[in-house]
């Protein structure tokens, strides 16, 4: 008798279960095996209440309506909890290894560098508005866009502060100040639209100039609508570009805490935004490839200063390619500076005596004379650099970040009762690298470690448990460019400005994670214009 439809499905589905299971018990030895040669211990497992670790991901989707630190409640004292090393499931059961030990993030990102890679989720979570890029690629298109795009910021021309000095005048102009000499302001906005204009600048040759929309008494309503006549005409001043650009930032950041279900966060407006920036770029993107095939008339004016399109379309002719790279050095530039910057004037401004120790150090150094800030002086600046130091490591850009692994490997440590053990990675494991809980660790730090305390720096050396740019091959290409740019506007506002008070929440800031770490509540300051 022939078997009905039915019963065909059936007797597939369990030989199909029978396969997997099997399939499934063999790469268990094996990497079981794998294991014991290479004298690996297991780590703490992290048990779930709820399948594919639903549990979690709705605890921290609903961690802003709850009232819920992600990073203090969550990571670090959960990490703290199991001894700084765990293995956990994410949705889906994807089993993952979050770790806060500098070895094992030096052996990630470094001497273990081949055995892992950004992995597939992580082109899908940014590709829908970056493309494919130097940050969310692997393999021989990495290895060629670092090859591309690193010599471009080994170059003198990046120092160049001209544009820098530009935006800080328009940034100084967006501070209202009364007639008493103080003004009161959130001035967190401010590094955003700063950080935008400058990294365009450096990207394309020309500021979108989006400090001038807040400049007071500016009607945004009539400078929105000469910028959209600008942009049919495709001139550079464009102030959507801004609101664009904050609007996809948001969209990604829902992309990455919902995992798997990336594709969630998906809307028309996010998508008319990324078509809006996609144009937008485009269009600095042709200029580009013009000026640099021969058509200078259609392209960018050669005669003008170095920038970063230019360079890179005389290397690379594909028009999609380059957009996707320029995009995302400037999502990368704009938002880990802005938070930067974002974070050092909360801390100051809520800590007088660190405030006075580096107006004091700027002005034995430079005085009110903008002339002589540059990389080098800039760098020179003991005090100032460990202002920014301390910033990174008490308030990492990036406080999470991850790696999946091609191939069985070991990781130092995190193995064992005391994780001091080599623990095996599975192929296909996600590492989450909690550089947010490493940076506050006593037993690395000291007793004061959660205590924002710039002194610690004048003995302290960069190791691996500091790593607010990532390290080893992937290192963050702009790091110098940013810290530049922090420390040249927080040098000219401590010029400008003689006193500078909190005018926000008290008590603990409530932060923000998006793409990057930022001040939740804002940055809400008085300052007091010096009198010279």
């Amino acid at each position: 008798m022939a078997l009905s439809l039915t019963s065909i499905v059936a007797v597939l589905a369990i030989f199909y279960f029978i396969y997997s299971y099997i399939n499934s018990a063999i790469a268990e030895r094996k990497f079981q095996k794998f294991a014991r040669d290479n004298g690996c211990s297991a780590p703490f497992i992290s048990a779930n209440k709820l399948p594919w670790g639903i549990d979690r991901l709705w605890i921290i989707l609903r961690a802003q309506s709850t009232g819920l630190d992600v990073l203090d409640d969550l990571i670090y004292k959960g990490q703290a909890a199991v001894k700084w090393t765990n293995e956990g499931s994410g949705i889906f059961g994807r089993k993952g290894l979050s770790t806060s030990e500098p070895k094992n993030l030096q052996a990630v990102l470094a001497t273990k560098f081949k055995d892992f890679e950004q992995g597939e989720l992580r082109h899908k979570q940014f590709g829908a508005l970056l493309g494919v890029n130097v940050f969310n690629s692997d393999g021989p298109f990495w290895e060629h866009s670092r090859a591309m795009i690193r010599p471009q910021f080994s170059r003198d021309q990046i120092n160049d502060l001209d544009d820098t000095e530009h935006s800080t005048q328009l940034f100084v102009q967006a501070i209202p100040i009364g007639a008493d000499g103080w003004g009161e302001l959130d001035i967190g906005p401010l590094f955003y639209r700063f950080t935008l204009d400058t990294a365009t600048a450096f990207l394309f040759g020309s500021s979108v100039d989006s400090l001038k929309a807040a400049l007071p008494g500016v009607d945004v309503k009539q400078l929105r609508n000469e910028a959209e006549r600008f942009a049919q005409e495709r001139s550079k001043a464009d102030v959507n570009f801004s609101e664009a650009v904050s609007l996809a930032q948001t969209f990604l950041a829902n992309r990455i805490r919902l995992q798997g279900l990336y594709w969630l966060a998906d809307t028309p407006a996010f998508r008319r935004s990324v078509a809006y920036i996609r144009n937008f770029t485009g269009y600095y993107v042709q200029m580009a490839l013009n000026a640099t095939g021969g058509d200078a008339e259609k392209g960018y004016n050669t005669s003008k200063k170095y920038n970063l399109m230019t360079a890179l379309a005389s290397e690379c002719r594909d028009e999609v390619e380059l957009r996707d790279q320029i995009l995302a050095l400037l999502f990368a530039g704009r938002d880990t500076t802005s938070a930067l910057l974002s974070w050092v004037f909360l801390e100051i401004a809520q800590r007088p005596d660190v405030q006075q120790k580096l107006r004091q150090a700027v002005q034995d150094d430079f005085g009110n004379d903008a002339q002589k800030l540059n990389f080098a002086t800039l760098k020179s600046c003991k005090y100032l650099q460990h202002v920014l130091n301390e910033t990174l490591r008490y308030w990492p850009t990036v406080p999470v970040n991850n790696r999946t692994a091609v191939r069985d490997t070991v990781l130092p440590v995190g193995g064992g009762p005391n994780r001091d053990q080599p623990v095996a990675v599975r192929k296909g494991q996600l590492v989450n690298m909690m550089m947010y809980a490493m940076h506050r660790r006593k037993d690395i730090w000291g007793e004061d470690a959660l205590e924002f305390k710039p002194e610690r720096w004048e003995s302290r050396k960069l190791d691996w448990a500091f790593v607010p740019f990532s390290g080893g091959p992937r290192i963050c290409l702009g790091q110098q460019f940013a810290l530049t740019e922090a420390a040249y506007l927080t040098v000219r506002i401590l010029q400008t400005f003689d006193k500078i008070e909190w005018a926000g929440p008290a008590g603990k800031p409530r932060k923000g994670l998006g793409l990057t770490l930022f001040p939740r509540d804002g940055v809400r300051v008085r300052v007091r214009k010096a009198v010279r």
